[in-house]
C-alpha cells in the first residue's frame, strides 16, 4: 500500500476511534468502512476490523461482530487484539444465544 493510503486509513481509523469513544458507533462504524474501502491491500485493515468488532458490540450486534474479529484474524494471524475481540464475542455471542 503506498504511504497515502496507509496515512488515509489510518486516519479515518482515528477519525472512527474519535467517534467510538463518544459513543457514537454508527459514525464510527462508518468511518471503520471507508477506511476499508481504501484501495492499496490489507496494511493496518486488522486494526479497523478488530475496531468495528468493538463497535458493532457496543451496539449489542454480537454476530456481526464475531465476524469482524474473525476478519482480523485473518488478516493478521498473530494480531492478539483481534483474538482477543474473537474470544470476547465468541463469549457473548454464546451466553446471548443460550439465554
Amino acid at each position: 500500500m503506498e504511504d497515502s493510503a496507509v496515512e488515509q486509513r489510518a486516519a479515518l481509523r482515528a477519525q472512527g476511534n474519535a467517534h467510538f469513544r463518544a459513543a457514537r458507533y454508527e459514525e464510527a462504524l462508518a468511518l471503520y468502512d471507508a477506511a476499508l474501502a481504501v484501495d492499496g491491500g490489507d496494511e493496518g485493515a486488522e486494526v479497523v476490523h478488530a475496531n468495528r468488532s468493538a463497535a458493532l458490540h457496543a451496539r449489542g450486534e454480537l454476530k456481526a461482530a464475531l465476524e469482524a474479529s474473525l476478519e482480523a484474524t485473518a488478516i493478521a494471524p498473530r494480531y492478539a487484539k483481534g483474538h482477543l475481540r474473537v474470544a470476547n464475542g465468541e463469549c457473548t455471542h454464546r451466553s446471548a444465544t443460550t439465554l
